[in-house]
């Protein structure tokens, strides 16, 4: 028996698939990946169950992923934090809260 192995267009279509059209791009526990920070004004660093990679800013909001984007942190914001608090297992409400706490003033201050 031949296995198909999607290929160019056919793949991308998969790829970019909203979690409601298929959970291939879910955690196993049904978890949606998320997005972790702002890489730049066009793309985004994902977290998926064990791994991360770059997105570019449309494919994570085609796929429909939280935050949205303008809410995420930037990169540098992102840095910070974990210098802070030193854990990458913080919930979206906690790094909200964090960040505007440091709002003001927090250009290179711990």
């Amino acid at each position: 028996m031949a296995i198909t192995v999607p290929q160019g267009r056919q793949l991308r279509q998969l790829l970019l698939r909203k979690k409601s059209d298929c959970n291939c791009l879910s955690n196993p526990d049904g978890k949606m990946a998320k997005g972790l920070y702002r890489q730049s004004d066009e793309s985004v660093m994902v977290l998926y169950e064990k791994n991360s990679m770059f997105l570019p800013k449309s494919d994570y909001e085609e796929r429909g992923y939280k935050p949205v984007f303008d809410n995420l942190p930037t990169h540098a914001e992102w840095v910070a934090w974990h210098r802070a608090n030193g854990s990458e297992g913080q919930t979206h409400a906690e790094w909200v809260a964090w960040r505007e706490a440091h709002r003001e003033g927090s250009q290179g201050e711990r």
